[in-house]
């Protein structure tokens, strides 16, 4: 991003009366080229360093395919401990920036709750959290998410709100209410643990409700994001 790009970038956010909360930063910060992993890892800091300008507080992001529910299958020792040299770099990239990175839910080594928290307590960092996506669970195993999530909500800053339909491996995320994730009881696990992080929602996109990108109509977003408010509104203390 050039300095012309944050300038318009911080006009249109001042026109728009927005204030971000949360930057998508989505890289991989475990890959099997050693070379392609520090490019990634260049482009997260990058985004941390916007955030920081931005006086955003979080950054997402994953560790590493999302389609890769267990890593050590896919990664050796060796790999595994180079993803944990990298977070070294990026905590120091964080505290410069005031910023906490989120690692998502999103298959990798923060798949589950249990591997999360071997995660989060190895790192043990105020500036690596977790992002939680509702949908994870359900996609990967066929599990509703509320044990999951319970047992990782003191390290939870940020929440996808993400509905899914079709059980263990469906790619199939409809709009907010439209699909098999029970949200009183996900919600009611956040809320009676007094969760102050910030929620962003998630939807797939036109026939089949599935994830695309840059190929959705403009008025397709906004009808599926119109009837996912529609049906958070229930939950008014979402909004306050």
């Amino acid at each position: 991003m050039t300095e012309d790009d944050f300038e318009r970038l911080t006009i249109l956010l001042e026109e728009f009366g927005l204030r971000p909360v949360a930057i998508s930063g989505h890289v991989t910060m475990m890959d099997k080229d050693p070379s392609k992993e520090r490019r990634e890892i260049d482009l997260l800091k990058k985004r941390i360093e916007l955030a920081g300008r931005l006086k955003t507080r979080v950054v997402v992001t994953r560790t590493t395919d999302p389609m890769i529910s267990d890593v050590s299958a896919v990664f050796s020792k060796a790999e595994i401990e180079r993803f944990y040299d990298n977070v070294k770099v990026v905590i120091d990239c964080c505290r410069n920036s005031n910023v906490v990175l989120a690692i998502e839910n999103d298959g990798g080594i923060t798949v589950t709750a249990d591997s999360a928290l071997e995660a989060m307590r190895r790192i043990d960092s105020e500036y690596i959290r977790v992002n939680y996506d509702t949908a994870s669970m359900p996609f990967r195993f066929g599990l509703q998410p509320e044990e999951d999530l319970r047992k990782l909500l003191k390290y939870v800053v940020h929440v996808h709100i993400k509905d899914q339909r079709g059980g263990k491996g469906a790619y199939v995320f409809p709009a907010i209410g439209e699909g098999e994730l029970n949200f009183d009881n996900i919600l009611n696990v956040l809320r009676s643990h007094d969760y102050k992080g910030a929620f962003s929602v998630e939807t797939g996109f036109g026939k089949g409700d599935r994830m695309k990108s840059g190929c959705e109509k403009p008025e397709e977003v906004d009808e599926i994001l119109r009837r996912s408010y529609k049906y958070l509104e229930r939950y008014r203390w979402l909004f306050q």
